[in-house]
């Protein structure tokens, strides 16, 4: 499907789109070069069959804000958002070289605990960030946690804040755009309250947090089976201790229990004493890796397919029709002149 993708090669805004990347809950995302300056940047384009499905629209502008609003360098930055001749609406994110925490476990089973002390220490860094701004991820996992590829160590990038909701400072339960009675997120990663009673809460971002390190240190989340079992059991079962399958420090042992309390106050406060508590273990501040600049990807434009022309050059179709159209009857008219 990617390779008749009537986007390709085509202008949106002033990017120019080069590449399919993926598909998400929200549309399609592609590589995009920024002009005239060729900045490599991601377009994440809402399908617009979805511009009239209210919840997925709400969905897609609260992702513009959030993601705009958060300031963090473990936050996937927003760019520039637009509108497309009335199309389809689009974002742009800037481009990283990375893959997800998901696939880094793939490959290693389960990370060393000092390794997993550092990346959930910049997680909760910018969950700390983004809670301070009202903003709750929702859909936290390692699926959305990016480990950047030109770093010297973890570096960890947070993507997809499509599914946060924006909470009102008075009232954290405040109504919002998903459909009555729906939950969006993965069940692995869901916190209790929200299976319960669809409560949105920061602290069920540090339960997300939680099941995340639970998972990088033993190699798999401590529910699984099916969807029905999963819910079950976060909602019936405590989460067995960490150290009943690996070898941890007992402090990070009582602190990933702490973020799985199934109780939020039984849980850290807010994502700041998460910071700190992971500081304190490793007895040393957590500096960030150092970044290099990435080399450019080459990338040359793909030549637009006719098929492009029904999306991306209707309006511009449209006006020359009625520009054509408006030629013809200036011609009949300075005909009958002279003929008269």
């Amino acid at each position: 499907m990617a390779e008749n993708d009537t986007l390709i090669g085509h202008q949106v805004g002033r990017y120019q789109i080069q590449e399919y990347l993926r598909e998400d809950r929200l549309g399609r995302v592609y590589l995009a070069l920024e002009l005239p300056g060729k900045k490599v940047v991601d377009v994440k384009v809402l399908d617009p069959s979805f511009a009239q499905n209210h919840e997925m629209f709400g969905r897609f502008g609260r992702e513009m804000l959030a993601t705009a609003t958060i300031n963090h360098p473990n936050s996937v930055q927003m760019l520039d958002f637009g509108d497309h001749r009335g199309l389809f609406h689009y974002i742009v994110l800037e481009h990283v070289d990375a893959i997800t925490v998901e696939e880094e476990l793939l490959k290693n089973k389960r990370l060393g605990w000092e390794r997993v002390v550092r990346i959930a220490h910049q997680v909760a860094g910018a969950l700390k960030a983004a809670h301070e701004e009202k903003i709750i991820h929702r859909a936290l996992c390692p699926g959305n946690l990016l480990l950047l590829q030109n770093a010297d160590g973890d570096f960890v990038k947070i993507r997809d804040f499509g599914l946060s909701r924006l909470v009102d400072s008075e009232d954290p339960n405040s109504p919002n755009l998903t459909a009555a009675g729906a939950r969006v997120g993965s069940a692995e990663y869901m916190a209790p309250e929200y299976i319960n009673a669809a409560i949105v809460h920061p602290r069920g971002d540090l339960y997300a947090l939680g099941i995340c390190m639970y998972e990088m240190l033993t190699g798999a989340p401590p529910f699984t089976g099916s969807t029905v079992d999963v819910i079950d059991k976060q909602i019936n079962l405590d989460a067995p201790r960490v150290s009943a399958s690996v070898k941890v420090p007992p402090w990070l042992d009582a602190l990933v229990a702490s973020l799985l309390s199934k109780d939020m106050d039984g849980r850290p406060k807010n994502a700041g004493e998460v910071v700190t508590a992971l500081e304190k273990g490793l007895g040393a501040p957590i500096e960030l890796p150092s970044v290099t600049e990435p080399s450019a990807k080459p990338v040359t434009a793909a030549a637009p397919s006719a098929s492009g022309l029904s999306m991306t050059h209707v309006a511009i179709g449209a006006g020359f029709v009625v520009f054509a159209l408006v030629c013809v009857a200036v011609a009949l008219v300075v005909g009958l002149m002279f003929l008269g």
